[in-house]
């Protein structure tokens, strides 16, 4: 188990605010009906405030199976803190990575157990493209996932510098 206080506090800490910065602006954009407006951004490329619900995943999938997109979304954050307690060692942005992580699932999964489908109100327009609408959550799951794979790939993560079996010294050639 993970003895180093301080990345507890900065997981737990980065978890709880996602969590609740994700359920104030829902309640304050999606609850409050806040009337669609957008937003020019540069020429061709829109913000735009537009409160949807979405029982599924990313663009909708299994929204048939909203029980079961609960069910797997529980078991992912759980994941998220067993990879925490078990894998994680003495990295500062491995900790603050995977607490936006779990900060987001856990706002979209009090969603999913509240009202039975997450509530989404970000949308971009790239020219005639739109991104699909996401929220404040889904937006720190990505942005926790882009760290963690930067601190694997830069070798700062737990997994990543992680040392050979014999604790990183060459064996003496004969």
């Amino acid at each position: 188990m993970l003895k180093n206080r301080p990345l507890q506090v900065i997981f737990w800490t980065a978890t709880a605010l996602v969590a609740v910065v994700d359920q104030l602006s829902k309640r304050i954009i999606v609850d409050g009906q806040v009337i669609s407006r957008e937003f020019k951004l540069l020429s061709g490329v829109f913000f735009r405030l537009a409160p949807t619900g979405n029982s599924g995943v990313v663009w909708g999938l299994f929204g048939r199976w909203p029980q079961t997109v609960l069910i797997v979304g529980i078991l992912a954050a759980a994941l998220v803190v067993y990879y925490f307690y078990k894998v994680s060692e003495e990295s500062r942005p491995e900790s603050l990575a995977l607490g936006m992580i779990l900060g987001g699932a856990l706002g979209n999964l009090i969603d999913r157990a509240a009202v039975g489908y997450v509530k989404d109100f970000l949308m971009f327009t790239l020219w005639q493209y739109q991104w699909p609408t996401f929220n404040v959550a889904d937006s720190f799951i990505t942005i926790g996932a882009a760290v963690l794979l930067l601190s694997f790939f830069l070798g700062k993560g737990s997994a990543a510098s992680k040392t050979s079996p014999n604790d990183g010294k060459r064996e003496k050639s004969s």
